[in-house]
């Protein structure tokens, strides 16, 4: 493994949702994956701050980041973690929906994290003031909703500056998808791809994972994380499970956890 890998995972639970180990935190950090051993290392969790309301409740509380800061500090001593946000419309919107859609839902994902980077006292924006910010695209894509939300997340503004930029969560085998984002360019660019292929080979239900091996875009747009497994096939996990692009070192030396929400 390169220095660029970080585990973590992804869920449309809270984090700090009660399960019958505690948190849902506890419950994934320091039961589910603890053992057997090699003990795991996930210090990053996937979130919902835009989402369906058909399906689950956007991130709710600080104490979301105070679980995972002190589930990770429990194992490791180190008392941070990092959040991956996601947006989440319903599925037959980000297929169908217009750039007034894209637009909307662009804004909400972008005001939603904004809030609790203002009045999270546990979340922060990094260092590079940089935040990755990812369209879950579960089927195919209509091209007038991500030229809404694209540059609604990129032109949105917080506390004086620019710092979200557009990425997509994806299946690069969907038809057509990979080759329209990657000509996406100016405020409508796809700055990274988080890739959900192949999933579940040789029952990768575990943590830390396999190695590196998603499958991409190519050379554009960027592949920065992979969904190696998901909860619904691997039972009693709970959550689904992910790295980080271990080739990708990171200004502070985190690699893309680097462009990730800061929780200390």
């Amino acid at each position: 493994m390169g220095n660029g890998t970080f585990w973590g995972v992804d869920s449309v639970a809270y984090i700090d949702s009660s399960t019958s180990h505690g948190t849902l935190a506890h419950y994934v950090i320091n039961y589910w994956f603890a053992s057997p051993p090699p003990h795991d290392t996930i210090v990053y969790w996937g979130r919902y701050f835009a989402i369906a309301s058909s399906i689950a409740n956007p991130y709710h509380s600080d104490n979301e980041a105070v679980q995972l800061i002190n589930e990770v500090k429990a194992y490791s001593g180190a008392a941070r973690g990092w959040i991956l946000p996601l947006c989440d419309p319903p599925t037959a919107t980000v297929q169908s929906g217009s750039g007034s859609d894209g637009n909307y839902w662009g804004n909400l994902v972008c005001q939603n994290i904004s809030y609790w980077l203002t009045n999270g006292p546990h979340t922060h924006m990094p260092g590079n003031q940089q935040i990755y910010t990812f369209l879950d695209i579960e089927s195919t894509l209509s091209s007038a909703f991500w030229q809404g939300w694209a540059p609604a997340v990129f032109n949105y503004s917080y506390n004086g500056g620019l710092p979200y930029y557009e990425a997509a969560y994806m299946n690069p085998y969907t038809s057509g998808l990979c080759s329209f984002l990657a000509s996406q360019t100016g405020s409508n660019t796809c700055y990274a791809i988080w890739s959900n292929q192949p999933e579940n080979a040789s029952n990768k239900c575990y943590s830390p994972g396999p190695g590196w091996g998603p499958s991409s875009c190519g050379s554009s747009p960027w592949l920065t994380t992979w969904q190696y497994s998901e909860a619904q096939n691997c039972p009693g996990a709970m959550v689904d499970l992910d790295q980080t692009n271990p080739n990708i070192t990171g200004p502070f030396g985190f690699g893309f956890l680097d462009w990730m929400i800061y929780c200390a």
